[in-house]
């Protein structure tokens, strides 16, 4: 029977689901310290320029556009004038019930009628 060598650690640090095993206090500070830079939030980096489209996978065009319908000049829309704002970009599949659906299970929020973007988004 071979012997257990394995050193069971005083203290673990989660992070992100990183685990970081620690004997001591001081090696707890350090693991915290070396962490802590990546907890930061970077801004978003806007241009003057037309912005470009978010790329996320296995998105919907149609979803895409809308998000950045948003993202360009946040206000309060019906989804008729979304409709009506994406057929003017030609984006395919642009029609109220897609439009409506994206809206419902995206984060938007519903007030008197308009949707916006939800949480810290929502503008005013």
């Amino acid at each position: 029977m071979q012997p257990n060598t394995e050193v069971t650690p005083a203290f673990v640090v989660e992070f992100r689901g990183l685990k970081v095993m620690c004997d001591s206090v001081e090696r707890v500070v350090e693991a915290v310290t070396r962490l802590a830079p990546l907890e930061r939030e970077v801004p978003v980096p806007r241009s003057a320029e037309a912005p470009q489209p978010l790329e996320v996978s296995g998105a919907s065009p149609v979803a895409t556009a809308i998000y950045d319908l948003y993202r360009e000049t946040p206000q309060w829309r019906r989804p008729v004038e979304i409709v009506k704002a994406l057929r003017k970009r030609r984006v395919p599949g642009a029609k109220y019930t897609t439009v409506y659906a994206v809206l419902r299970y995206g984060d938007f929020v519903k007030r008197e009628g308009k949707w916006n973007l939800g949480g810290e988004q929502l503008a005013g």
